[in-house]
């Protein structure tokens, strides 16, 4: 009534109107001021604890949380806890400011869960180089909370690093390195990674180094500060304990192939996961993942990429001693034959995640895809499926044909760490072994099977929740398919989709009409060869995008990458949803998948 009252009460800022009611209205200008004023009194009132919530949707916006670490000293301490938690490097000169700025605030370093060094200044000067190890080891030994370390930058790992940091690691999780041993030694690596005893994984940081680079008077660490705060804490209670979990390789030589059993010896029965990430290369052997076997109890992610002399008996030992725990396997560029996959299929109970390459040429397309059909369909769980064509692989004559020939020659130099985005052919009218005509099938990439989509789609199409199928020639046809499959009206599970089309569709009527069914899908991405009949503009995206369901927040053709924002999204007219091109300097962790590449 109070309230009531005070509103009767004439004011300057209102005006007398003509109303039945006789009463009093609030100028426009009013309540542009009452609207403002609602505004900061409930921004005033928003309870401090929704703060990081708030900001955990701009985790992946460092140039964003750095705005929001400059507002106040409160947002700052949520902020600065996002903006350090997970370090990006792919810029020389940014990776020396970053870690000579995290050398001399321990307390910013110590926000870090995941550090990733994928550039290095390796052209500089010894003395500068020395400084840069200096800062990183100082960085590093204060992330106390550091669960993923990934350094794949070829010639920066070196044996200085190795035995002033990687004994201290006591948190980490996951360790990715680069497999190029020509500047440290695989065995100092090895015998780093050993479980240190409590006493002597907690020594002082003022104590002499033992690398003889870092060796010097006074140690270089000193000269960081002389505040404690500087200082590395002592060692927890556990911190014996190494508690690696997932380690990768990427591109190993000779020497760092030979030592990959006495890893796995060293990292025992917590290890969870394996990845070898090589470039065609023999290095890998059948007799190297034989020994590593007797050490892998517990694996529950094991991927083998590239390894050419890596064949079922390499592989099977693993996958057995895994006692089938393996929840995701990744077999790319082996040398499979169709019978092998009969015989991974009993250690395969829970998988989930699926990821293989199409065969080589001197291999029976139509054999190993009847192999694979039975191995997908005994798989009750799997979520994932990724089948690929390495770059250079052999056409095919028709979609259910074997290869006219043996010749292997343009498969062999695949890069199977990078997915393709496209393949060359001979733009032609093709008879489909479905009894389908096609314009433009690829002729120097294989075609998809008709025959094992259907079967792939009938046993596992509604589970599916990732399916992507690199460099293998599609038809629209065969999209319509797998949208039916994979429909809400089928309960489809599917969020993420990758393809390569080869047909014009023009204005994109045809995708359109096949994405409206999947209701659920979150990122789309469509490939094809440059010379195919297959081009979207992006007045085309535009258009899938304003059919596709409200879900979908990412579009891609070829090698170009759209977010979707849907603020401004009509539901009603099915209209108004904004695609701003994905661009690399925006600052942002997040990179999308089908613009990764392994940089060595």
């Amino acid at each position: 009534m109070e309230r009531r009252r005070q509103a009767d009460v004439p004011d300057s800022r209102c005006q007398e109107t003509g109303s039945p009611n006789g009463g009093l209205t609030v100028t426009a200008a009013y309540e542009e001021e009452l609207a403002a004023e609602a505004v900061t009194l409930s921004f005033a009132t928003l309870p401090i604890e929704l703060l990081p919530q708030i900001l955990q949707h701009l985790s992946w916006r460092i140039r964003d949380l750095a705005s929001c670490a400059r507002v106040n000293s409160v947002w700052q301490v949520y902020a600065q806890v996002l903006l350090y938690e997970r370090i990006v490097l792919r810029n020389s000169n940014i990776l020396i400011k970053v870690f000579r700025s995290l050398a001399a605030h321990p307390k910013n370093a110590a926000h870090a869960r995941i550090v990733e060094i994928r550039a290095f200044p390796l052209g500089l000067l010894a003395e500068a180089l020395e400084q840069i190890e200096i800062d990183i080891v100082i960085a590093l030994r204060n992330a106390k909370n550091l669960r993923e370390l990934v350094w794949t930058r070829t010639g920066s790992l070196s044996d200085r690093v190795i035995v002033e940091l990687f004994p201290h690691l006591h948190s980490l999780q996951k360790l990715q390195i680069t497999g190029d041993t020509r500047t440290f030694d695989p065995a100092l690596l090895v015998k780093s990674l050993k479980r240190p005893p409590p006493q002597s994984c907690c020594r002082a940081i003022e104590d002499p180094p033992r690398s003889g680079r870092f060796r010097k008077e006074a140690s270089p660490y000193d000269t960081v500060g002389d505040s404690a705060q500087n200082r590395p804490t002592e060692a927890e209670p556990n911190a014996g304990e190494r508690c690696i979990e997932r380690f990768s390789v990427n591109l190993p030589d000779k020497k760092m192939a030979s030592k990959l059993p006495d890893v796995a010896e060293q990292l025992g029965g917590k290890l969870r996961g394996l990845n070898i990430l090589s470039y065609h290369s023999s290095h890998v052997t059948d007799a190297v993942l034989q020994a590593a076997a007797l050490h892998l109890p517990n694996l529950t992610h094991l991927s083998i990429v590239g390894c050419k002399a890596v064949s079922i008996r390499g592989v099977l030992p693993v996958l057995q001693a895994a006692r089938g725990l393996l929840e995701e396997l990744a077999l790319e560029s082996l040398s499979l034959l169709p019978d092998d996959l009969h015989l991974i299929s009993p250690s395969l109970g829970r998988l989930r995640v699926l990821s293989l390459t199409y065969p080589k040429a001197r291999i029976p397309a139509a054999s190993f895809l009847a192999s694979l059909s039975d191995l997908v369909s005994q798989l009750e769980q799997l979520q994932s499926f990724t089948f690929y064509a390495p770059g250079g692989s052999k056409a095919i004559t028709g979609a259910d044909e074997e290869p006219e020939s043996d010749d292997e020659a343009g498969n062999n130099g695949s890069v199977s760490g990078a997915r393709p985005d496209g393949y060359q052919h001979t733009s032609t009218t093709h008879h489909r072994a479905d009894g389908c005509y096609s314009h433009g099938i690829p002729m120097s990439g294989p075609a998809l099977s008709t025959a094992f989509l259907q079967r792939l789609m009938i046993t596992r199409g509604k589970q599916l929740r990732m399916l992507r199928l690199h460099g293998i020639g599609m038809s629209l046809d065969q999209l319509s398919f797998i949208c039916d499959a994979c429909s809400n009206e089928n309960d489809g599970q599917l969020v993420d989709l990758v393809v390569h089309l080869y047909e014009h569709d023009a204005r994109a009527m045809r995708l359109c009409a096949a994405l409206r069914r999947l209701g659920r899908l979150k990122d789309l991405h469509v490939l094809s060869s440059a010379n195919s009949d297959m081009l979207l503009t992006e007045a085309d995206l535009q258009n899938m995008a304003d059919a596709s369901p409200t879900t979908l927040r990412q579009i891609g053709f070829r090698h170009h990458v759209w977010m979707i924002d849907r603020s401004n999204y009509d539901r009603v007219r099915k209209k108004g949803c904004q695609l701003q091109r994905w661009d690399n300097g925006s600052g942002a962790f997040f990179r999308p998948e089908a613009l990764f590449a392994v940089r060595t």
